[in-house]
């Protein structure tokens, strides 16, 4: 199955150690995309006397890159599932 690229988006201002709040959030979207990355979806759908039944996470893949002298985010890429598409 071929992946689809959800929405790319930068980080507009640098975060970095040495501001709390940034450094806070960039941290904090570690433990949802991890919770979403895990999050599986099951669907059954009977059409002409056939049943498809599909099991798929929301999201494929998340990519925080970040700057390992002073933790400033550069990215987050977040791949999304195919099935968000439809």
């Amino acid at each position: 199955m071929a992946q689809s690229n959800g929405p790319h988006t930068n980080c507009s201002t640098p975060c970095n150690r040495s501001d709390p709040l940034a450094y806070v959030f960039e941290h904090s979207l570690t433990g949802p995309l991890t919770r979403l990355r895990g999050t599986t979806v099951r669907t059954n759908i009977q059409t002409g006397g056939v049943e498809e039944t599909r099991i798929f996470g929301l999201i494929e893949e998340a990519k925080i890159t970040r700057k390992t002298f002073d933790g400033r985010m550069l990215d987050l890429e977040i791949t999304l599932s195919d099935w968000v598409y439809r």
